[in-house]
């Protein structure tokens, strides 16, 4: 069963935050904090989108658990 990620509140607030620590990597290009806010910072709606395409909700609930962790 597929879901619809998009529905969510959470990956449109995911996405913002991730814009947002592109925005701060961009200004501290080079510095290994920057860099690794702004990594992480995509995995959260990247786990909520691959979550979606999951066939049973528990695969798309274990997704959902790595996007919070």
């Amino acid at each position: 069963m597929k879901h619809n990620y998009q529905r969510l509140k959470v990956y449109h607030s995911s996405m913002e935050l991730a814009r947002e620590c592109y925005d701060i990597d961009a200004v501290d290009k080079g510095k290994q904090l920057a860099d690794h806010i702004f990594k992480t910072s995509f995995s959260v709606p990247s786990n909520i989108a691959e979550g979606s395409q999951r066939k049973t909700n528990a695969d798309f609930l274990r997704f959902l658990n790595y996007s919070a962790s």
